[in-house]
């Protein structure tokens, strides 16, 4: 019993001890704290500011304690905007009140915009923003991710853009961001409507969004390939993402709004935006009065229509060009209609030389005598230089050879030299001939080609297959072989042999 007496007396000694520790810790912060800056005036009223608040502000400098001790309380105009509010936002001219418990003063909602728009320009950084704003401790959950990393910025697109520099970005896109809120004006050149697209009069362009691969394989734009084809055609006017490619079908220009680079991929509202201008700009130069459209951007990319809407009342605004949107309609003829089957399509890690036997093998070449690395491996099996030596080679032609394993060879010309781009129009037209071949005489099911690189287009093998997909009955299976050194460039559904 005595013990445990001696052990709560022990106790409650300790806990005096650093109770009174604790207070003259207090004490001193105090006294330091206590010492001031007195701001010189010539009227009674004295403006304090507390020197130690002063050194770890932010906003406070030698210059700025300068200027301030040279204001005096009878000129407030001059005075920086801290020190005329009050303690409760009233206007004050004796003193600043500043809350002891944080290390800085709190910004007001109009500076916290202010920054954000230059963050928004590439100035700074977002999430050092927000902490300046909401205070160190309350905000790191929101700045960094379970690691500790800080967390990308929320104008970064996913989709594919790199973050810009001030000096290279859309201002005419900024303009537009930066005020599609405040904009509720309604515009008389852009109407929406019910029925099918594909019913608006003759006088009218039509347009959609498309990917640079021009795949056009699921919603409105299948019936957009369906019904002008001429994929070919759109292939080789090479337009990339923010620009816009067209056809001209009986007098009528078609316009297929570039928004992103691949199919499975999701446009954002700048690429779509310059689209959008291009469109007008074309519109311009051709004398297009009329424009028929559906909801772009709206379906299965996943744009917001208020969003989109007000991109096009504000390109089109004082533009002589009507916009009439064509909003999805149940049961419209073209909606209903299910897409045709398409051949299988298939990534193998292999050269195209060791494919299975039964197979077609395409190898593209040029009208040169330009021999490549897969025409190399070629010869070595099959031998193909000496019908590849005899035949014409003019574009657009096929070089068959026949061969006693099993196997047809096709040579398309779809270069004039050897370091000229793909011909994709020229393409299209072996490939159908190929296809007549096959389905008449040969009838085989198996078709491959090696995949290459064709600078400067990277997408030269996306492009290549979705001419085939389209092109080959739906009972063909097509296999794009990778060599090893190309293997980086491959997509992740590769499969190892």
């Amino acid at each position: 019993m005595a013990g445990k007496s001696k052990k709560y007396e022990n106790r409650k000694k300790n806990k005096k001890e650093r109770k009174e520790k604790e207070q003259q810790e207090a004490s001193g912060v105090t006294e330091k704290s206590s010492e001031s800056l007195t701001v010189p005036s010539t009227s009674t009223d004295d403006v304090e500011i507390k020197s130690e608040v002063m050194s770890t502000s932010p906003g406070w400098n030698v210059d700025n304690i300068a200027k301030t001790l040279e204001i005096t309380s009878s000129d407030t105009s001059q005075c920086p905007e801290e020190l005329q509010q009050g303690p409760e936002g009233t206007s004050s001219s004796k003193s600043e009140v500043i809350d002891e418990s944080c290390d800085k003063p709190k910004r007001n909602e109009q500076e916290f915009r202010n920054e954000e728009e230059k963050f928004r320009r590439g100035e700074q950084k977002y999430y050092q923003v927000r902490k300046d704003y909401h205070g160190n401790k309350s905000n790191e959950k929101f700045d960094q991710d379970s690691k500790g990393t800080p967390r990308r910025n929320y104008q970064d697109s996913n989709r594919n853009n790199s973050r810009r520099s001030s000096a290279s970005r859309d201002r005419e896109f900024d303009n537009w961001d930066s005020n599609k809120f405040n904009n509720d004006e309604e515009t008389e050149n852009v109407i929406e409507t019910f029925g099918d697209l594909f019913c608006a009069d003759d006088e009218y362009a039509l347009g959609h969004c498309v990917a640079e691969d021009m795949n056009m394989g699921s919603g409105i734009a299948t019936e957009f390939r369906s019904k002008f084809k001429r994929v070919d055609e759109l292939l080789e006017q090479r337009i990339r993402q923010g620009d816009v490619a067209t056809l001209l079908v009986d007098k009528r220009y078609v316009y297929y709004l570039v928004t992103k680079r691949y199919s499975n991929g999701k446009p954002t509202y700048e690429t779509l935006f310059r689209s959008l201008r291009r469109m007008r700009e074309h519109a311009l130069d051709k004398g297009v009065k009329k424009i028929a459209l559906p909801r772009i951007g709206c379906g299965l990319d996943g744009l917001e229509w208020k969003m989109v809407k007000s991109m096009l009342q504000f390109i089109f605004k004082g533009v002589d060009v009507e916009i009439k949107i064509y909003n999805f309609q149940q049961g419209s003829q073209s909606a209903i209609q299910p897409p045709k089957p398409k051949c299988r399509v298939k990534n193998v890690l292999k050269s195209v030389a060791d494919i299975e036997s039964y197979t077609i093998i395409i190898y593209p070449c040029s009208r040169d005598e330009n021999i490549t690395k897969t025409m190399t491996d070629l010869d070595k099996k099959f031998n193909i230089r000496t019908d590849y030596g005899r035949s014409r080679r003019n574009l657009g032609d096929v070089i068959r050879t026949d061969t006693r394993l099993n196997y047809i060879l096709y040579g398309v010309v779809v270069k004039e030299r050897a370091q000229d781009p793909v011909n994709y129009v020229h393409f299209q037209r072996c490939i159908k001939e190929i296809n007549q071949r096959n389905n008449k005489h040969d009838q085989y099911e198996y078709v491959a080609m090696e995949a290459f690189r064709d600078d400067p287009d990277n997408m030269v093998i996306n492009k290549l297959v979705n001419l085939m997909r389209n092109t080959f009955y739906y009972n063909v299976e097509v296999y794009i072989c990778w060599p090893e050194e190309l293997k980086q460039f491959a997509p992740r559904e590769l499969e190892y042999s």
